[in-house]
């Protein structure tokens, strides 16, 4: 493998297998194959075979493409690489799944293999790859659908999330695909997702900290304050989020992806007993509905007239972090509450989700420095999406994203000494 990728080796902790598959090394589990990095190699196979035009290097890739064909499932007439749980791999928690991404970045890499060595098995497998991009969810593909429109999907999740640069990455690989065999398919894909990308794409703009911002959901602490809490019960939360589900909240919030309570109330049969004039709570907020709002409902049942204050965490965003740094709150509604059962709905807006859907942040370190990567990713593939179909909105963002990354020197957030500003060059020869 080329000498200059080994600092980005190094930070993928990369092996082999004996059959040639690239692997990530774990603590606990040693090498396991990881679905993505056999596109990722074959690419840099390939640019080696070009430079060098020695057989060797176009042998290597065709080894590695043929032994992660031979590790996909093959049903349904998709070839999909599976996710497994027991890799310690996804981001979709224990669930086995097929990554939109993932599968877009074979689909470019077995095409391009195709095309420089003639060989009619990988066009073959790009049509089945193909095909497990244009198959909705519910049937085992990766496009979900969304108010917006169909987006090809980078992994499950409840929510529905979308991350921009796995969404942005795969509009791209999927257009060079299109370049090379002007399919059909491919065509009527490309065009969906663009046109759903210009309409979400607002969602994604953090002008606060000029920024873009990485997925479309994030989690906060929600904290309903009442003026007596002696006698009051509630009734299991729910949030709905319109265009994708009602999620009802579990007694416990386990993990920051997880709705539920995190202190004031015990559960009292299929109630919650107040046992704090505090209760708080954990949501997974979505900007995927908007304009619709995300609607928080529930039932109060108190003895006394008494009051509801609803807040919303607070605080600042930092380039190092990955979610908001709760050090306050800020009221959203206050409620006059009845004697008898009371139906509470807290209507959040835009304004009241967007500061939990982090923005991009400088946490890739790689050679000792903190680089935003995914910022610069957004500009370049929006920017390239825009010389080629000129579509108002994505010039738009292009043009407006690139400006704020002249003006971050100005940001005393961005000021930390450990971060670079410029973007990450790998190392060439």
């Amino acid at each position: 493998m080329p000498p200059h990728r080994a600092e980005v080796y190094d930070y993928y902790r990369l092996g082999f297998f004996e059959d040639g598959y690239p692997g990530r090394r774990t603590k606990y589990w040693g090498l396991v194959p990881h679905p993505i990095y056999g596109p990722y190699v074959i690419s840099n196979y390939l640019s080696l075979f070009k430079k060098t035009k020695e057989t060797r290097f176009l042998e290597a890739a065709c080894r590695v493409a043929d032994a992660a064909l031979a590790r996909m499932d093959d049903q349904g007439g998709m070839l999909r690489f599976f996710y497994e749980p027991e890799w310690g791999l996804g981001k979709s928690g224990e669930r086995r799944y097929v990554s939109g991404l993932t599968q877009s970045r074979y689909l470019d890499q077995l095409s391009q293999l195709h095309e420089i060595s003639g060989e009619t098995r990988y066009a073959e497998a790009c049509t089945r790859v193909l095909r497990s991009l244009a198959t909705p969810v519910e049937e085992g593909g990766v496009l979900a659908s969304t108010p917006h429109g169909p987006v090809i999907e980078e992994a499950p999740h409840t929510p529905r999330d979308l991350v921009l640069n796995g969404w942005l990455t795969a509009i791209r690989n999927l257009r060079r695909y299109l370049d090379r065999t002007d399919s059909e398919e491919a065509k009527r894909l490309l065009a969906s997702n663009l046109e759903t990308l210009a309409s979400l794409l607002p969602h994604y703009d953090a002008p606060d900290v000029l920024n873009s911002r990485y997925r479309i959901r994030g989690d906060g602490t929600v904290r309903l304050t009442l003026g007596n809490h002696r006698g009051v019960h509630l009734e299991r939360p729910t949030l709905d989020i319109p265009g994708d589900d009602v999620y009802p909240l579990s007694d416990e919030a386990e993990t920051r992806w997880h709705m539920g309570f995190k202190g004031g109330v015990e559960r009292e049969g299929n109630r919650f007993a107040a046992t704090s004039d505090r209760i708080r709570m954990n949501l997974v907020l979505s900007l995927l509905s908007m304009p619709e709002p995300n609607v928080l409902r529930f039932s109060v049942e108190t003895p006394r007239a008494t009051t509801l204050v609803v807040e919303l965490a607070d605080g600042p965003y930092l380039p190092l972090g990955y979610k908001l740094q709760e050090t306050g709150w800020k009221q959203v509604e206050e409620v006059t509450l009845e004697p008898g059962t009371n139906l509470v709905e807290i209507e959040l807006g835009f304004d009241e989700i967007s500061p939990f859907v982090y923005p991009t942040n400088f946490l890739k370190k790689i050679g000792g420095r903190h680089y935003n990567v995914y910022h610069y990713i957004h500009i370049d593939a929006l920017a390239s999406l825009c010389d080629e179909y000129e579509i108002e909105a994505i010039c738009e963002f292009a043009e407006r994203w690139r400006e704020y990354v002249k003006k971050w020197p100005e940001l005393p957030a961005y000021r930390d000494e450990d971060i670079e500003l410029d973007r990450y060059k790998a190392p060439v020869d």
